[in-house]
């Protein structure tokens, strides 16, 4: 039987939606997608059907391949009808299994005459990223990685174009390695989660685009987001932070620090924490504006940023901020009122505020008046505007962790949502480097906590393997020396089960 004489036969019986050689969504790796997109329909008739076929023998890994296509792109297994000379109805029920359909995709064994030969460019692994498709990361440096969580540089804000960067053989080689399945050593932050059994900053990029990764972005590449750091400029020095981050941080230590080598890279990092201040900066992302969806903008303090009104004011005039998220990551001590006008022409404005502790302990872990910073928060819960959301975004350390049901209480009473990050490095602050005896401070007063982040952080510091606590005591020392601070006086309960008393007081 030739293809002209299946479909005559099918027609007979059902409504055919499409009908398609297998041959055709073996090409590349979007095809079954793109294809599927395309047939999709909020409900089916019960004789609807959309007709793969083909002569050759089919791949567990093909038909892994069209079932994937089949979830995405939330199609019933019930309307997706193979045709073929071989009985393959146990592979289709394994894996209908493997993505929880109830029932496998439907199958009519028929001999067919030869039809076109199938190629091997559709496999795509687990282990992609949609990152790697659609976006970059410009980092306080100006360094140019594929994502924030992601080690290589693949380039320099100061030398090159970001759209040459998108398009440079390390990028391909990223993309190409991603497809066949190799795990990028430069991704081993996301690798080390998933071993963890969280949730990966991949995972969540991949649950969040996957229908418009695998239909548009897999087969065309291009740059729809950008995460940008903009230099170093900040007006607080947290104890969380670097020279690298934070101009205030750099300045404060070049003026402290004696090691010849040391000043050098300081100096280093204020030089280039300026980068973002140029205009061949401000160009190259108005360039890029008409066709990107989201805009991150991070620290220093991204409110700060003199051009900031300059490039929110050119996407509005070009008629594309309706198309842009923009997502900044503040300290809470500056209230943009006059960028608030502004904020109502675009798609969605996310601001996520990094409050990581109150009052005194606040002002002692990042700087500023807690007062002010108080009033800013309010004022911004108080904004009306329907695109515009805020959150609380506190970094989850040694210092705040033991205070953070104040923290949840306060949001509550202030009516201010919370998502918390947990620092990695410096690794003297991440939670899993606790003594024992401040672990037993967290367990005893979140072990058995109803609320799920508490629970979620408790968990995670019984698991740890801790440390002795001396690499803490012996930078928290130095910060209260260099700044006349005393965690003592704002931190007592964790100062002293990380051992400060013991090793700083005698």
């Amino acid at each position: 039987m030739n293809s002209t004489d299946l479909y005559r036969k099918l027609n007979n019986t059902y409504d055919i939606v499409c009908f398609v050689d297998l041959a055709e969504i073996t090409k590349s790796p979007g095809a079954v997608f793109k294809l599927f997109h395309s047939c999709h329909k909020q409900a089916y008739t019960a004789d609807q059907r959309l007709v793969l076929y083909s002569s050759w023998p089919l791949s567990s890994q093909l038909l892994d391949h069209v079932q994937k296509a089949s979830l995405t792109i939330d199609i019933s297994n019930d309307f997706i009808l193979i045709c073929c000379p071989h009985d393959i109805s146990n592979v289709l029920a394994d894996v209908g299994r493997k993505y929880g359909f109830d029932t496998a995709i439907r199958l009519d064994v028929t001999e067919l005459e030869p039809t076109s030969e199938l190629a091997n460019n559709f496999y795509v692994a687990e282990t992609v990223c949609p990152l790697l498709w659609s976006h970059l990361e410009v980092g306080n440096q100006g360094h140019i990685r594929p994502c924030c969580i992601q080690s290589d540089v693949i380039g320099d804000i100061q030398k090159d174009q970001l759209i040459d960067v998108f398009r440079n053989d390390a990028m391909l080689q990223l993309r190409n390695n991603m497809l066949a399945g190799t795990r990028a050593a430069g991704c081993g932050s996301c690798w080390a989660t998933e071993n963890a059994g969280q949730l990966s900053n991949r995972q969540r990029h991949l649950s969040l685009h996957a229908k418009k990764f695998y239909t548009d972005w897999i087969d065309d590449p291009n740059i729809l987001s950008l995460d940008i750091k903009p230099g170093n400029v900040c007006n607080f020095k947290c104890r969380i932070c670097n020279p690298a981050s934070s101009s205030l941080y750099a300045d404060e230590f070049l003026k402290h620090t004696v090691d010849p080598d040391r000043v050098i890279q300081i100096k280093t990092n204020i030089s280039n924490g300026k980068w973002a201040n140029t205009d061949q900066f401000t160009s190259q992302l108005e360039s890029l504006l008409p066709q990107l969806t989201n805009l991150d903008l991070y620290g220093g303090e991204p409110f700060l940023l003199k051009q900031l009104t300059t490039v929110l004011q050119k996407a509005i005039d070009l008629d594309v901020a309706k198309n842009i998220r923009l997502h900044f990551n503040s300290n809470g001590s500056v209230f943009p009122e006059n960028l608030i006008p502004l904020f109502e022409h675009f798609r969605e404005i996310d601001i996520a505020l990094s409050i990581d502790n109150m009052g005194q302990r606040f002002e002692l872990e990042r700087g500023g008046r807690w007062k002010d910073v108080e009033k800013n928060v309010v004022d911004f819960v108080s904004l009306k505007q329907h695109n515009i959301r805020v959150y609380l975004f506190p970094t989850i350390n040694i210092q705040n962790v033991l205070y953070l049901e104040e923290l949840l209480d306060w949001a509550d009473s202030i009516g201010i949502e919370l998502t918390y990050n947990l620092l990695h490095r410096p690794g003297y602050l991440n939670i899993n480097n606790m003594t024992d005896l401040a672990k037993k401070l967290v367990l005893d007063r979140f072990g058995n906590s109803q609320h799920p982040t508490l629970q979620t952080i408790a968990n995670q510091v019984r698991d740890s393997q801790g440390s002795d606590g001396s690499e803490f005591v012996k930078h928290m020392k130095a910060y209260d020396q260099l700044r006349s601070q005393d965690l003592l006086l704002t931190h007592r309960e964790v100062a002293q089960a990380m051992g400060y008393v013991l090793q700083s007081r005698l």
